[in-house]
């Protein structure tokens, strides 16, 4: 279902990581009130204003009933049990992100939009929002390559492409959402909430920077110990984000029925992202055919198909240093 005649040599320029000099133009779409790694995310990107312009982030939907089944117990679980729509949780998600700016004392005026109160439907038509038609706007005006990243749901983006094909020439997508194809499957949050939307983004023609969850964006792990060394008590935006932090772990240890230790640590998937986006030495990648995304979540490695760059690695030590001084900055 290519929905661009982009040449192939023209997406897998696209698709190369930008050079460290320049500012690029930048949204974000995220399920910001999900766990704890998202505001990091956008914290990040936002102050790190001498590498993007991040003109817009978008509230992206989400709930846990996809992965319910999964866990035992799971409506006893402090964070599970929570009875939330798609649409509860990208109103949630908007009013995490106006948290964000407003620690970091940013004006959200006209940056901050409402996606998705729904995922696509079975037949795989777009959901209409703010977000869906500020980033067909905003695509079609802009001068230059917009970089969508999305840590979330991708029910905006894919929304966006099928209501305007035509924005597909003028993005390059940044998602962070399921396994390496290898595993052969997509039970992974973000990619198997939405399965019409993910297969529309891997099956479109898009230029696709990929980063699979595990074994990938898992490396970055923040530890107890870190959140309270490096985070707590230097800023109003660092002090949240260890609170956050903290108060996550201590769900995870009395949910595992497990003590407290300094070195327990939760993943800050979401920054993989702006890593990569911020300076293609923090990450390895290679291009790959589009995997296939089935109905039923299984995935099948791509072999004709268009190629996507897939993110297979990330240096923990550089990445996190990074955000570090610019959050304390």
């Amino acid at each position: 279902m290519l929905l661009t005649k982009m040449n192939e040599q023209e997406r897998i320029q696209r698709m190369q990581l930008p050079q460290r000099d320049g500012r690029i133009p930048l949204v974000i779409d995220t399920d910001a009130k999900n766990e704890t790694d998202d505001q990091f995310a956008i914290a990040w990107a936002l102050r790190s204003s001498e590498r993007f312009s991040v003109e817009a982030v978008y509230a992206a939907p989400f709930c846990y009933d996809c992965i319910k089944p999964g866990i035992p117990n799971w409506n006893t679980h402090p964070v599970f049990s929570r009875d939330w729509t798609a649409k509860k949780g990208m109103e949630a998600s908007l009013d995490e992100i106006k948290r964000i700016y407003r620690l970091l004392d940013l004006d959200d005026k006209g940056k901050v939009f409402r996606g998705a109160q729904q995922y696509l439907t079975d037949q795989g038509s777009p959901v209409e929002s703010e977000a869906v038609r500020d980033l067909i706007d905003r695509a079609r005006k802009s001068r230059e390559l917009l970089y969508v990243a999305a840590i979330g749901a991708i029910t905006n983006i894919a929304s966006a492409i099928l209501l305007a094909p035509d924005i597909v020439d003028k993005i390059v997508v940044i998602w962070l959402g399921g396994e390496l194809p290898s595993a052969h499957h997509g039970k992974e949050f973000n990619m198997m909430q939405d399965v019409k939307a993910s297969q529309t983004i891997l099956d479109c023609g898009v230029p696709l920077i990929w980063i699979p969850c595990r074994e990938v964006a898992s490396a970055l792990t923040l530890t107890r110990r870190e959140a309270k060394e490096r985070l707590a008590g230097k800023n109003p935006i660092c002090d949240y984000l260890a609170q956050i932090s903290l108060d996550m772990l201590e769900i995870d240890e009395k949910w595992g029925n497990l003590p407290q230790e300094e070195e327990h640590a939760r993943i800050i998937w979401d920054i993989a992202t702006v890593a990569a986006l911020k300076n293609p030495a923090y990450v390895s990648s290679e291009l790959i055919s589009a995997p296939v995304l089935h109905e039923d979540l299984s995935v099948t490695e791509g072999t004709d198909r268009h190629k996507i760059r897939m993110v297979t690695a990330c240096d923990r030590a550089v990445i996190f240093e990074d955000m570090y001084s610019v959050l304390l900055g």
